[in-house]
């Protein structure tokens, strides 16, 4: 059994560290100089005490002897005919399933250091990457301990080869490619775990060159003392290849149609697994999964001395596990067949070994087509398809050709252009090959033109490009025909090659078919009806034991995801478990009293077993069981089951990390002692009826995509692929030597030796066979890559990948995979906002262009996320996150003759290379601080030339300058950690920068087109006021004259025009803009023409808006008057002016970046600084680094966080999370306890801390432990029963206890921010605010809650250990989430340096000092300044305003009288003085900005000649336009009380609004508000009549009127006849049911010849209020279209009288 521990070092380590490397050396020895393949040399393991001579010890024995058993290989075939020779020995008739896989091969792989070969060292996993080397790698050698940033100092690494030690708990190797490393040679021993390994283990499609070697070969050849003064050699090759795998399976005697329970057959499936690959494939013992299969096979050989059993038992030893079980998979997918067969499916095993031959034939028939001649000249269907073949083919190479042509073209003229030295020979080389491209180019497309005319002769296109090569000399034949014959012949022997292995594929796949349809027919069976079924698989039961003394469980929930996609959880597997349960330890029944009743014994009573099942993981558990074990998640055999609906166990012992499977360490294990525990219990799965249950989820179905099928024998369906010819887009047949890779899990923590991602090979046909993908997975986009990889035909290294647009989920086909530059970048540019909004759409551009790539894919394989990217030119790139980071390759040009444009141009960046090797060794955190940096500077100098100063944002690029000049320096003198320091603050300041600097920019443009929308009517302003012409066209031309003139002002001074990229884009915006507004009035008018044609008021003078004219006519009225007192409006104008020009000058608006401070109160506790993001998830660990690195001389710095859910990681969260629960586990006492987070501190705190120092007095002074020393709460400790110094596992991870701690005390200390210093507990903080506890939660909503919502773990359910314990033994889900500063002498100013933090952290900076406690964040404030000075001017102005105004009210009575007398309201009256106003305000508002702008242009001229210095003056921006805005806002409330009395004095002693009297009952009577002519009313009368006519229509309107009728009231007036109109009128709304009768006449006035107008109104439908409302309105529009009839000309009056006169007469119907 093996254990995962962190000891501390000691004495103890070092000895068991030297046995470990003694040990290893031994059984290493033999694998030392590996070359072709795996070494086979039979190796001794350390013999473990095991029984002699039985069925176990020989299996075990065969199985360890060798170095590797990996599928294919001789080790594996030994131990299957060991294996098979033991179950035919009792009888049984084992039979093999084989299928194709892929394994790496070795072709060699040597370390030469000072020229002395050194022992022992071996090729790790390369994932889907090819381990091929252009030469070897010859370089100076230089031990970096853990290789992370810390242990570089002082090292210069670039070019070197790095040796890495491990096993130390902080290895990191991206640190060490990013300074440099060409390759790293990884080192060793038995202290190494596969979890602490898998932090060095990657599944990239591209080299990052590693190779392993022991310690103790290490040390021999002094690897440890190497510094760089000695060089080493890599000479290694790896590459994938095809081999043969095969699971071995086995069938016990059952009974005949035994259906108890389920009513159909049932099965049980065993299995336990024969191979390994391993984190170093050449050497990985993995003697436990040998012992796991010898355990089986003598359990198996003991079953079968007894039965028949009731359920048929299937015994499996798969013989691949690596890509995603692939062993496993494929042992299913026959079932999954079954199934088909059983449902009538076409798609079943039966028909595809119909079809296989059915294509065979046919792929025989073309490859004799080809024999039999020139395939252009026959005329028969095989002929065809393979003219269709050579065809696409051709357009293949002719795109190849015509891409290779593009990129000589380019850089021949480049070289042209350049007209430098030295270029003329590879001038003239490029003109040959343009010359070569062509002439082969124009014979392909001849052979084309002759293939699609079924012709092969010399013709003159042919000859042409012969007698070119001919020219060149390149010619290797004696005619143009024979040339032709070389071209064709080459072409159709590709095609004849590729049918070959067509052939070879399908010979080797219909073999294989022939043992799954035998496995497949296993699980098929026949009712009485002769119906086809099959059976039900009750459970797979995998061995997978790590002692025969521990206690074990039936462990669920493991990786599933590539299998079925919908997620498990424990309590789906509850009523098995409770069976299962029930068998071990069998059941109890009650009485009511709780007196027991009957009793049933299970298997384990009376036995002394040794190893039991440990019965809480099975009486109803709340957890996964793996958790007793394993940290994480792994990919079992058994959870292949859940893709058919099978309940799939692992039979797991109990808290052992399985800590070096897959390592090169030959352990020695005896499960022996098992055998008479597993015979007993397997053979009670095989008969109790139970188990005769039904599965607790229902299978997936599987995606027949990956499984290509025959349409016909010519042609398939499924997914394929195709290549692109080389730099095109043009296809270039199927492609040759690549593999499909398929991710379609969430990505739990990484494991060695085995992927959770299916990979098959991609088929000579294009397409694939790759069983037991989950339909559900495959199709998800967000969850499924389908990465297609190809691999050079000669060497084996990468070189295609496939489009990653057409790769998410399985969208279309063909899958195209093309020619690919680029590679693995292990950092992209720091993201110093990982959590704010999205500053760009995320994406890489062909840096010459600023474009994206035609063709081009960002792949993320294992636990990178999206940083390989692949594009189909070799063109430099830049990369732009979405958070901030960025990479330009940005220059600072020093030359001072560089013009402004040049220099921004180069700011704006020349690329990063894309070369796979400067990709590895790229450096994103530097380049990304320099261009950010680079770019800002460009800008701000840009700004400053314009006088525009942002002292904010100069400060901060000022602080970013100090960082990277420190950063320098620090380079300089290798000390990286602190120069990456610097670089990330420099990053992270630059970044408060840079958008507000984008935003300067975006505001100048803003301004400017809003300035221009305002010089609209200024320009009309000025044309009436200072011409006043009469002619429209002279209007135009005055108003087109003062428009370009203010134009050209703003052009010449506004720096908007100057900055944009393109100045015109400024004024079309403008134009746009203006438009807009133009055709949106324009479709409002055609609607509403429209409408009113619907009603017929289009074509009458009743569709005639009086709003508009009244408006309009108030302007031209104010405008008028004001030129008709010239000397008045101009010292009006003039001081407006003034007065917008001097709040410029003095006052202004600004938005500055800076840091806010908010005053918390006094505080208690130590003087300190604490920092945590607003979602107290956890902290960058770069910018924690960084911290450290730059702060730590002034500040003791501490960490806390710990391990804890995380709820925007999908592993963490959900119904069934991936993630183990985190489960404490007593060895001695076999007790178990959950919690829920285990709490990190840093020693060091305790010390500063005394509030915590009260928690766990222990904490800072518990002396060395055998593990990591862990606090629990007293309730635990008596629940598990332990004493301090009791070993505890958690997920398999040993700590030691080291005592308890006070939880009441730890639960009532608070942060600075009153909140609990306890860990989050996310789900019920999700959960109490509205959302989803299941899901999975974005990061920004989080960071938008308010801290006070948060709920907080109880701390009766954490536990407290050391954090950088947790840190080595929880890597990737341990988090830092908070961190505190303590001041080391109280010289130091602590506010200051948390004022300084602000700008670099993002979250809330929290500091106690002596004045308090104090809350710092970093945003954007806009403050205005100088209004106190202006506050008098402002005043001054608006009385100048409004006595002027006033002034005009008294010289103008007697117009505003006429104004009322002609019909116009009071408030029309009031508003003629607003639009005096509003001139005044346009005018002085925009004449005092273009004043401003020509007194700052003029001292900025003066300021470049020297004579004097310019004040800094942003008239440009927008707040400035919000100056000017306020001005006029100054002006028009400076008009309201004039406008007031002007409209009261209209009507002295009316009030300014008419109001409807009261009705009496249902009849409202009333006089209107207009006097008219004894003439005039009876023109009304037919006008109004014609009115209502046109509303006749009860839908649209305010009313609707019938019965329209004109009448008489004989001698009404003093003798004289009255006139009237009377009409049935409804009023909106319609659904009211407002009716009413409508009358109106004339009543005599008291001016003669004057009548006045009599309203009757009747209600005869609606309730009154309603009735009262709505006439409101209907008044209101009578009055309209009196004020209407006021504007008609002459001729139309004369036209109503005449209308109304011959109604009355009888001469018009009514």
């Amino acid at each position: 059994m093996s254990k995962m521990i962190y000891k501390k070092t000691n004495m103890k380590a070092a000895i068991t560290a030297i046995v470990a490397g003694f040990a290893f050396a031994a059984a290493a020895q033999e694998v030392a100089n590996v070359q072709a393949s795996a070494s086979e040399t039979p190796v001794a393991a350390p013999a473990p005490a095991i029984a002699a001579d039985t069925v176990y010890s020989r299996i075990y024995a065969e199985m360890t002897k060798h170095t590797s058993r990996i599928a294919g290989s001789e080790a594996l075939d030994s131990s299957f005919a060991a294996l098979e020779k033991e179950l035919r020995a009792v009888g049984l008739e084992p039979k093999y399933q084989t299928y194709d896989t892929l394994v790496q091969k070795t072709e060699k792989c040597s370390l030469t250091y000072n020229g002395q070969p050194v022992s022992g060292v071996l090729m790790v996993d390369n994932g889907p990457d090819a381990f091929v080397l252009d030469k070897p790698i010859d370089a100076p050698l230089v031990y970096v301990k853990s290789g992370s940033i810390k242990d570089l100092e002082g090292i210069n690494i670039n070019g070197a080869i790095a040796v890495i030690d491990a096993t130390l708990p902080e290895v990191r190797l991206s640190d060490t490619f990013m300074r440099g490393a060409k390759a790293v040679i990884l080192v060793g021993d038995e202290s190494l775990t596969q979890w602490q390994l898998a932090k060095c283990n990657f599944e990239t499609i591209t080299l990052v060159p590693r190779l392993y070697i022991d310690r103790k070969d290490a040390t021999a050849a002094g690897l440890f003392d190497a510094d760089g003064s000695k060089n080493a050699i890599i000479d290694a090759k790896a590459v994938l290849v095809d081999t043969k795998a095969k699971n071995l399976w086995v069938e016990l005697p059952s009974k005949e149609n035994w259906t108890v329970g389920l009513n159909i057959p049932q099965t049980v499936v065993l299995s336990a697994r024969m191979d390994t690959y391993g984190f170093t494939p050449d050497y990985s013992p993995d003697n436990r999964y040998a012992a796991n299969a010898a355990l089986l096979a003598e359990v198996v050989c003991e079953l079968a001395k007894n039965g028949p059993y009731n359920r048929k038992i299937i015994a499996v030893f798969y013989g691949s596990h690596y890509a995603g079980q692939e062993g496993a998979r494929f042992f299913y997918h026959t079932y999954d067949m079954a199934k088909n067969l059983a449902d009538g499916s076409t798609d079943n095993l039966e028909q595809r070994k119909i079809d296989y031959a059915a294509e065979l034939k046919y792929n025989d028939e073309l490859i004799k087509t080809i024999a039999a001649g020139n395939i252009i000249l026959q005329h028969n269907p095989t002929a065809a398809d393979l003219q269709l073949r050579l065809r696409d083919a051709i357009i293949g190479i002719v795109g190849e050709q015509r891409s290779m042509l593009a990129s000589a073209s380019l850089e021949l003229k480049r070289l042209r252009d350049a007209d430098e030295e030295g270029n003329a020979a590879r001038i003239a080389e490029l003109e040959n090959l343009e010359i070569i491209c062509k002439a082969k180019r124009a014979m392909w497309n001849e052979l084309r033109r002759q293939l699609n005319r079924h012709e092969f002769v010399e013709s003159e296109p042919l000859n042409q490009a012969y007698e070119e090569l001919v020219r060149l000399g390149i010619n290797t034949t004696d005619s143009a025909i024979d040339e032709f014959n070389v071209v064709y012949n080459d072409l159709i022997g590709q095609i004849d090659a590729r049918l070959k292995l067509r052939k070879i594929e399908l010979e080797n796949h219909i073999k294989n078919n022939l043992t799954w349809v035998e496995l497949s027919n296993e699980f098929i069976y026949k009712d009485a009806k002769d119906k086809v079924g099959t059976h039900a698989i009750i459970g797979h039961f995998d061995f997978d034991f790590a002692s025969a003394t521990e206690p074990w469980v039936f462990s669920v929930i493991n990786a599933s995801g590539l299998y079925h996609f919908e997620s498990i959880d424990i309590g789906m597997y509850l009523r098995h478990l409770g069976v299962l349960n029930h068998i071990y330890y069998g059941s109890e029944l009650r009485n009511d009293d709780g007196s027991l009743k009957e009793k049933t014994p299970g298997l384990s009573e009376g036995k002394d077993w040794a190893a039991k099942l440990y019965r809480p993981a099975v009486a109803n558990p709340t957890f996964k069981p793996f958790a007793l074990s394993v940290p994480n998640q792994r990919v079992a055999p058994s959870s292949v089951a859940t893709g058919v609906g099978t309940p799939g166990f692992q039979l797991m012992t109990v808290g052992d990390p399985l800590a070096h499977d897959a390592l090169p360490f030959a352990d020695s294990y005896d499960l022996s002692d098992l055998k008479d525990q597993m015979v007993c219990l397997c053979a009670e799965f095989a008969n109790t009826e139970r188990l005769s249950i039904s599965a607790p989820f229902k299978g997936e179905k599987m995606e027949r995509r990956f499984l290509y099928s025959a349409k016909d024998e010519k042609s398939w369906t499924g997914v394929n692929f195709i290549n692109y010819a080389r730099g095109s887009t043009d296809p270039d047949g199927v492609p040759e030597n690549a593999i499909l890779q398929f991710t379609g899990i969430e990505q739990t923590d990484p494991q060695v030796g085995i992927s959770k991602l299916a990979r098959t090979r991609i088929l000579h046909n294009g397409f694939v066979y790759m069983p037991m993908v989950s339909q559900s997975t495959a199709i998800s986009s967000w969850r499924a890559s389908t990465i297609g990889i190809g691999y050079n035909k000669e060497t084996g290294a990468f070189e295609r990948i496939s489009v990653e647009g057409e790769s998410a989920g399985i969208i279309n086909t063909p899958i195209h995979l093309f020619y690919a530059y680029g590679g693995l970048t292990f950092n992209n540019g720091y993201a110093p906002d990982p959590v704010g909004g999205a500053m760009y759409e995320a994406q890489t551009l062909i840096a010459s262009k600023d474009a994206k790539h035609k063709t081009s894919a960002n792949y993320g394989i294992g636990q990178l996320t999206k940083n390989e990217f692949f594009a189909d030119r070799s063109d430099k790139i830049k990369r732009i996150g979405s958070n901030g980071d960025m990479v330009l390759g940005s220059v600072a040009l020093t030359n001072d003759s560089a013009s402004a444009a040049e220099r921004m141009k180069a700011a704006m960046g020349e690329g990063v290379s894309i070369d796979q090797k400067d990709m590895l060794n790229f450096d994103g955190i530097a380049q990304g601080a320099n261009d950010a940096f680079v770019l800002n500077e460009a800008r701000l100098d840009t700004l400053r030339k314009r006088n525009i100063i942002r002292d904010d944002l100069e400060k901060l690029h000022a602080d970013a300058k100090d960082h990277l000049d420190d950063a320098k320096s620090s380079t300089d003198a290798k000390m990286w950690s602190k120069a990456r320091a610097h670089q990330v603050f420099a990053t992270c300041i630059e970044s408060r920068v840079y958008n507000p600097l984008r935003s300067v920019t975006e505001d100048l443009v803003q301004a400017v087109v809003l300035l221009l929308l305002l010089n609209i009517p200024f320009a009309f302003a000025m044309e009436r006021l200072v011409c006043g012409f009469t002619s429209i066209y002279k209007q135009l031309l005055g108003f087109c004259l003062f428009f370009i003139v203010t134009f050209g002002i703003l052009f010449v001074t506004h720096p908007a025009f100057a900055l944009a990229s393109a100045p015109t884009i400024i004024f079309l915006a403008f134009v746009i803009i203006l438009l807009s507004v133009i055709t949106t009035a324009i479709m409002m008018g055609k609607i509403k023409q429209e409408i009113k044609s619907m009603q017929g008021l289009s074509s009458t003078v009743h569709g005639m808006e009086s709003e508009n004219s009244t408006t309009l006519s108030a302007i031209l009225i104010g405008i008028a008057g004001m030129r008709n007192r010239p000397l008045k409006t101009f010292l009006t104008c003039t001081t407006v002016v003034l007065l917008t020009f001097t709040i410029l000058v003095f006052a202004s608006f600004t938005s500055q970046q800076g840091v806010v401070e908010s005053y918390l109160g006094r505080g208690q506790g130590e003087n300190r600084i604490e920092l945590h993001r607003l979602s107290l998830l956890g902290i960058d660990r770069t910018l924690i680094e960084s911290i450290e690195t730059i702060k730590g001389e002034d500040f003791h710095i501490f960490c806390r966080g710990g391990v804890f859910p995380n709820p925007t990681k999908a592993t963490d969260v959900g119904i069934a999370p991936l993630a183990p629960e985190r489960m404490i586990y007593s060895p001695r006492t076999k007790k178990i306890a959950n919690i829920n987070a285990i709490m990190g501190f840093d020693k060091g705190e305790f010390e500063y801390s005394k509030s915590l120092a009260e928690v766990c007095p222990k904490f800072a002074t518990t002396a060395d432990t055998e593990f990591s020393p862990i606090y629990l709460p007293a309730a635990l400790v008596s629940e598990l029963e332990i004493v301090e110094g009791d070993e505890l596992r958690i997920n398999g991870i040993s700590f030691t206890f080291a005592g308890t701690f006070e939880t009441m005390k730890l639960q009532n200390i608070s942060t600075l921010d009153s909140q609990k210093i306890l860990l989050p507990d996310f789900q019920s903080t999700i959960k109490n605010a509205g959302g989803s506890s299941s899901g999975v939660s974005s990061v920004e909503s989080l960071e938008q809650m308010q801290v006070g919502t948060f709920e907080w773990f109880n701390a009766e359910s954490v536990a407290l250990a050391d954090i950088d314990d947790l840190n080595a033994l929880f890597g990737y889900n341990n988090y830092v989430n908070f961190m505190v500063m303590y001041p080391r002498s109280d010289a130091i100013d602590i506010e200051a340096e948390a004022r300084a933090l602000a700008p670099v952290f993002t979250g809330t900076v929290h500091v106690k000092s002596s004045e308090g406690v104090r809350y710092m964040f970093f945003t954007q404030a806009v403050e205005g300044s100088g209004f106190s000075d202006v506050i008098i001017p402002l005043l001054l102005g608006g009385l100048i305003i409004f006595s002027s105004l006033m002034g005009s009210i008294v010289d103008r009575e007697r117009e505003i009288f006429t104004y009322s007398a002609l019909g116009l309201s009071p408030p029309n009256v009031g508003a003629l003085f607003f639009a005096e106003s509003a001139v005044y305000s346009v005018i002085g508002g925009m004449g005092g900005y273009l004043l401003s702008q020509v007194v700052a242009k003029i001292f900025t001229i003066l300021g470049r000649m020297g004579l004097m210095t310019p004040p800094e003056m942003n008239f440009s921006s927008l707040t400035s336009v919000c100056t000017i805005l306020i001005v006029m806002a100054v002006v028009m409330l400076s008009t309201i009380f004039p406008a007031f009395r002007a409209s009261k004095s209209a009507n002295p002693g009316v009030a300014r609004k008419w109001s409807m009297p009261s009705p009496e009952g249902d009849l409202l009577k009333f006089v209107f508000p207009f006097t008219v002519s004894e003439v005039d009313f009876s023109g009304i009368l037919s006008f109004i009549r014609e009115h209502f006519n046109n509303h006749s229509d009860a839908t649209l309107g305010a009313f609707a009127a019938r019965n329209v009728k004109l009448f008489k009231i004989p001698g009404a007036k003093g003798g004289k006849d009255a006139l009237g109109i009377e009409a049935d009128v409804s009023l909106a709304p319609f659904d009211l049911g407002i009716f009413q009768k409508f009358r109106m006449y004339s009543s005599e006035f008291e001016i003669k010849g004057i009548d006045e107008v009599v309203v009757e109104i009747t209600r005869q439908g609606g309730t009154p209020n309603a009735w009262m409302r709505s006439n409101r309105g209907f008044a209101d529009e009578l009055r309209k279209q009196f004020l209407l009839w006021r504007s008609l000309p002459i001729e139309t009056i004369e036209h109503y009288r005449a209308q109304t006169e011959a109604t009355l007469e009888g001469k018009d119907a009514e």
